[in-house]
């Protein structure tokens, strides 16, 4: 299958504009810098 991260709730209102995410959908991990 492919990689996905899911079940992140308010995402869009935690992370700025502009701000760099790193995505692991096999670890199912998201990382803000």
């Amino acid at each position: 299958g492919i990689p996905a991260v899911v079940g992140v709730a308010g995402a869009t209102e935690r992370i700025a504009t502009g701000s760099r995410v790193t995505l692991d959908g096999t670890a199912g991990t998201v990382v803000i810098e």
